[in-house]
């Protein structure tokens, strides 16, 4: 195996096999075995998918004396669990973190077949505490997830302190089977809002929806690109030339799986709002969108939003997973929280 590889014995006890890799061409030597485990994990989270931290890694991860750490633990030689880690120096102290990074990634953690659970989270605890002074930073934990559950039930079996803190909201719908139903579980004032909105922008002109094909993609995230940043100067200083980078390849990888969704809001032949988002698994993870503020009037991302929510259930998908933040329109439409947290443990 060309990785450079660590290895500790398998625990009398039953505890997995634990393996530490250390080098970006492990990715490749993982590559199957990871692609596998994600038909069989417990928790479905795209970014916990080979693609996903794959691409991360190579376009935005090794950089800044970032260390990588892929532990991978197997029973009788079948991997059942990876933790994509790596360490990096921050304020005197060498943290330990999920790979995906704070800025792209919205749920972090490890990936684990069922029944492993448990076993995973004490293998990674105990493999942490053989090297002293790191510290377990662990951000972005689904409250409702198994790695937060793993590795704090690891950290009392071993007597270490943690702290647990929300750290960030995901809102969600859960959708029912039509658009109707959908509506009337909506408020009374935001149904009226729904509709005036999306009647206002139909008296203007109407507009068209748009979906990228691999054909279109690269256009497309062009135009995703322009709405995005004119939309607000955060969005505008989040979008580096090294995100744009990033985003063209792993978009390009999903369009490959059909797990890519990229809508565009046409009025009068003008992009007006486009959003970027990813259907695995039963959901649609809107992901990050941008509208053109001369047309705020009309609404244009808004409609869009409310396209995306029609469009999803006449695709008889179950969720639409609005992913970090708590900005209002995610409340308009219906949505309500699952809480995200930051896990510290103390390894000393």
């Amino acid at each position: 195996m060309s990785a450079t590889a660590d290895r500790s014995r398998p625990n009398p006890n039953g505890a997995l096999e634990v393996e530490g890799y250390s080098t970006a061409d492990a990715f490749v030597s993982l590559r199957d075995e990871w692609i596998d485990l994600e038909k069989r994990a417990s928790t479905d989270n795209l970014f916990l998918t080979y693609m996903w931290q794959h691409s991360w890694w190579q376009d935005l991860g090794d950089r800044d004396g970032r260390v990588l750490d892929l532990v991978a633990f197997r029973d009788a030689g079948r991997l059942v669990g990876i933790a994509p880690t790596y360490q990096e120096q921050a304020g005197g102290f060498t943290l330990v973190r999920f790979g995906g990074g704070l800025e792209v990634t919205d749920y972090l953690g490890f990936m684990v077949e069922p029944a492993y659970e448990k076993a995973a989270g004490r293998a990674f605890l105990e493999r942490c505490l053989t090297r002293p002074g790191l510290v377990l930073d662990l951000h972005y934990l689904r409250s409702d997830g198994v790695t937060l559950k793993a590795i704090i039930q690891a950290a009392a079996d071993l007597d270490r302190r943690f702290s647990v803190e929300e750290e960030e909201v995901s809102p969600r719908i859960e959708l029912p089977s039509t658009w109707d139903e959908y509506l009337a579980r909506l408020g009374k004032k935001h149904r009226h809002e729904l509709r005036r909105k999306r009647r206002r922008l139909e008296d203007a002109g109407g507009w068209t929806i748009t979906e990228t094909s691999q054909a279109t993609l690269a256009n497309d995230l062009e135009v995703f690109f322009d709405v995005h940043a004119k939309s607000m100067r955060e969005k505008a200083d989040f979008m580096t030339e090294d995100i744009k980078t990033f985003f063209r390849h792993i978009c390009g990888h999903l369009e490959e799986e059909g797990w890519l969704s990229l809508r565009t809001l046409v009025h009068e032949g003008r992009p007006l709002a486009a959003v970027l988002g990813f259907v695995y698994r039963g959901t649609l993870l809107l992901y990050n969108s941008g509208y053109d503020p001369e047309y705020n009037q009309l609404a244009p991302g808004f409609v869009l939003m409310t396209e995306e929510i029609r469009l999803t259930i006449e695709a008889g998908l179950n969720e639409v997973d609005f992913l970090r933040g708590n900005e209002k329109y995610k409340y308009d439409l219906g949505a309500t929280d699952r809480p995200l947290v930051h896990l510290t443990v103390e390894l000393s």
